[in-house]
């Protein structure tokens, strides 16, 4: 039988009056977009996967929400019962794991086909998945439910003496950050553009919401999210014929982890 059989559930707001308010609660409340694992057999929640993810992504502060962007939720739910189906693989639970068994894991996807590319996994899955499991068996040894205690260490990073947990699994190399980087041909652009409808400033019909917002990425290079948590007030509009029309001027936003950036 399957140690796990991961399901990933989004949470969603859930309004109740009367005595449904009074059932309901304040204290059990979490906040919407938030992504945890269930066992599909129980539809309950599996607990170490569960208590990891609530302290990764909810903030324990005031009411509930989260401390990142809806998508950082589910990838890190997605991320999560990818471990969890290895464990069952090896047939070992993850409170049983240790630092061999993590190196296993990055292996096996250095051999796994994706379901999504038809290919196998690249180096950044591979690393950003062993991330996701690192710090999360970090949080099950930090809360004394590991049965097998994992090496920490103190390492060099970029130059920087920094904490590391199972420092002596192998992983491949980082890509340059050159290699992230893609573009989109100007021509493509324009033609992605037209098909979207037109903007304020051009004649015709068919003016078009999804063309401003478009246009708006494509100038700025926001993340979607971050294009749809801004705000008209977020822009500098004062600024508009106030000053040279090739002076950079920037608009806060809200990045991925909660942080803030200038675009």
């Amino acid at each position: 039988m399957d140690i796990y059989q991961p399901k990933v559930i989004k949470a969603i707001p859930v309004k109740g009056k009367g005595q449904a308010a009074q059932l309901l609660g304040k204290s059990t409340s979490l906040p919407a977009g938030f992504h945890f694992i269930v066992d599909r057999r129980t539809l309950e929640p599996i607990q170490d996967a569960f208590d990891f993810l609530l302290a990764e992504s909810v903030s324990p502060i005031g009411k509930p929400q989260l401390r990142n962007q809806e998508n950082t939720s589910k990838a890190n739910a997605e991320d999560l019962v990818d471990l969890l189906l290895y464990a069952n693989s090896i047939r070992i639970p993850l409170t049983d794991f240790t630092e061999e068994m993590i190196q296993g894991y990055a292996d096996s996807m250095s051999e796994t086909i994706s379901p999504q590319t038809q290919k196998v996994y690249s180096d950044a899955t591979i690393l950003k998945r062993v991330s996701t499991a690192k710090r999360s068996l970090e949080y099950l040894q930090n809360q004394g439910r590991l049965k097998n205690r994992i090496d920490v260490r103190r390492v060099l990073v970029k130059g920087e003496p920094k904490l590391v947990f199972a420092p002596r699994v192998k992983l491949p190399r980082a890509p340059a950050v050159d290699a992230l980087v893609k573009h989109i041909p100007p021509a493509l652009i324009e033609e992605m553009a037209a098909i979207l409808g037109r903007m304020p400033s051009e004649e015709g019909n068919g003016l078009s919401r999804d063309r401003l917002f478009f246009t708006y990425l494509a100038n700025t290079g926001c993340r979607i999210s971050e294009g749809l948590a801004g705000s008209c007030s977020d822009l500098p509009l004062w600024q508009i014929g106030k000053q040279d029309p090739l002076t950079a001027c920037f608009i806060k936003v809200k990045a991925k982890g909660g942080h803030q950036r200038n675009v």
